[in-house]
């Protein structure tokens, strides 16, 4: 939700409210990494680059099994050179991530977050 809004106000001069049900920025995280379609989308918002300060970068992935170590998935990331510049994962923990993009909103004057709410409807005028 945070990367729409942040486009909307980058491309168009538009006043956008993140509404989040929760009263905070989570402490802890529940992802551990961001693909490359993500860090395409967070690159054309200005943002990428101060998540790969906060993270670390990985050209392969590989997910083994713990009983008995055999490989799962194994992936190289060099496969997307020829279609993006966002040619990696980006290991970083969810709470860090939404801690980059709403340091961003609150550089933004067109973007106001707003925790411990919920949006019940939204009617016409």
């Amino acid at each position: 939700m945070a990367s729409r809004s942040l486009s909307a106000s980058r491309r168009g001069g538009v006043r956008s409210i993140v509404v989040d049900q929760k009263r905070e920025l989570d402490t802890h995280s529940r992802a551990i990494a961001l693909f490359p379609r993500t860090l395409e989308i967070f690159r054309s918002l200005g943002v990428v680059e101060d998540l790969i300060v906060s993270g670390e970068q990985s050209s392969h992935l590989r997910l083994r099994r713990a009983s008995d170590r055999k490989t799962l998935i194994d992936f190289d990331f060099g496969t997307y050179d020829p279609i993006t510049q966002c040619n990696y994962l980006l290991a970083i923990p969810q709470n860090r991530t939404e801690r980059v993009l709403f340091e961003h909103a609150q550089r933004n004057d067109r973007i106001e977050p707003a925790y411990g709410m919920l949006v019940r409807s939204i009617r016409g005028r």
